[in-house]
């Protein structure tokens, strides 16, 4: 077991990474698409919200030729998608598009007094929202959804120096993509965090995953006590 020192008066954050580890992306893409067609109705011509929803399903789908272009398409149907979501003009539905083992684990979390962050890829302004619909606990005691480039250092350290100006210390983050741990893999603080890597869709064996210096590899997250990682 590997543990984490925490001084008194810091708060320990587990951080843990969005698309994969926490939502379900193949439940939860094609109700944004859904969404996204009946936000934009009479907005934009059928021609261009078809191929927007297109080049997102290309996304969804792992097309390298959607891939190359990753960010404009996921802005192009996130954007007004989420805007409109958060100002309460449109709902997207989120029973059942989370792994029920990431949040029950939060859940965990955070009726210890811990607490819990998110650090992501791209800007995520409605997650706060999306987890108190399906726990309000956990949405309530969730913090900062940070993002950033996960394959370089300093996404990882930005956040970790944010959450130390507020008395928190980042313990653990957890992944479903070794691709996102490469950054922190590269960082000091690679010593300071216990990583924790989630297997959802066959990506990697444990050997591939522990033998690069994760700490922990996991079908389910339930089966790793979160809440013994940080000693004080």
């Amino acid at each position: 077991m590997t543990h984490i020192f925490v001084p008194s008066g810091i708060t320990p954050v587990h951080s843990f990474d969005l698309w994969g580890t926490l939502v379900i992306q193949d439940v939860l893409g094609p109700r944004v698409l859904e969404a996204y067609n009946q936000l934009m109705n009479g907005k934009e011509s059928p021609e261009t919200i078809a191929k927007n929803i297109a080049n997102y399903d290309g996304v969804l789908r792992g097309d390298k030729k959607a891939l190359e272009n990753k960010k404009v398409h996921v802005d192009t149907i996130e954007d007004p998608l989420w805007n409109a979501y958060l100002r309460g003009e449109i709902d997207v539905n989120f029973d059942g598009a989370l792994y029920q083992d990431a949040l029950n684990i939060m859940d965990d979390i955070a009726k210890a007094g811990e607490g819990l962050c998110i650090l992501t890829t791209g800007n995520s302004p409605w997650v706060h929202k999306a987890v108190a619909s399906v726990n309000p606990l956990v949405g309530g005691v969730l913090g900062k959804v940070y993002s950033g480039n996960k394959a370089l250092p300093q996404a990882y350290e930005a956040a970790a120096e944010e959450l130390k100006r507020s008395h928190a210390q980042m313990v653990s983050h957890t992944e479903d993509q070794m691709k996102g741990l490469a950054g922190i893999l590269q960082s000091e603080l690679r010593n300071q965090v216990v990583l924790v890597y989630v297997e959802r869709i066959g990506l990697a064996t444990p050997d591939d995953v522990l033998s690069k210096g994760i700490d922990y590899y996991v079908t389910d997250l339930t089966k790793l006590s979160y809440t013994t990682l940080a000693k004080k």
